[in-house]
């Protein structure tokens, strides 16, 4: 199993080998180990950030992709609640068994699962559109989202050294 971390709030978590989610809260400097979704049946499964801000679960099970969250009930009590099933037959060519792959990674940045077929494709599913895109036509064990960016500003130096350093104005 990989290791795979998300930043919730002021909390960082990690998913365990075996049946749990390491929370790390950096305000009050505890850990604390948080129980998976008891539903967990199979290896394929993510955590991930839900669109409101609060720990989530995806699994992929023979219905579909399932996203359960973190909430805290009428008590006050958190528990996992089943958030939305993504009917995967329906956006991917899965064939007659619908598990046929799994989930290889998340971007919390952006949203995204990407998902690793078994017959050698890779998909990208936003969640929030449901926007799905294949990736390069290859398979990957896991994906690892790295992103950059450049503020385009004005350089200083004399350019005889080969250094520039760029800063906005």
């Amino acid at each position: 199993m990989r290791a795979s971390s998300v930043l919730v709030g002021n909390a960082l978590h990690w998913l365990l080998i075996g049946d749990g989610i390491l929370k790390f809260d950096f305000e009050m400097q505890r850990l604390v180990v948080i129980e998976r979704p008891s539903v967990v049946s199979c290896i394929r499964f993510q955590i991930l950030r839900t669109h409101e801000s609060r720990l989530g679960f995806a699994m992929w099970t023979e219905v579909g992709m399932e996203i359960w969250e973190r909430k805290s009930n009428s008590d006050g009590v958190l528990r996992w609640a089943l958030q939305q099933i993504i009917q995967l037959d329906k956006l991917l060519p899965l064939g007659p068994s619908r598990c046929r792959g799994y989930i290889a990674g998340f971007d919390e940045d952006t949203n995204v699962i990407f998902l690793s077929m078994y017959t050698g494709r890779s998909f990208m599913i936003q969640l929030e559109s449901m926007q799905l895109r294949s990736i390069s036509g290859t398979h990957h064990d896991h994906f690892y989202p790295y992103t950059n960016f450049f503020t385009a500003g004005r350089g200083i130096g004399d350019g005889n050294d080969g250094v520039k350093i760029l800063y906005n104005t």
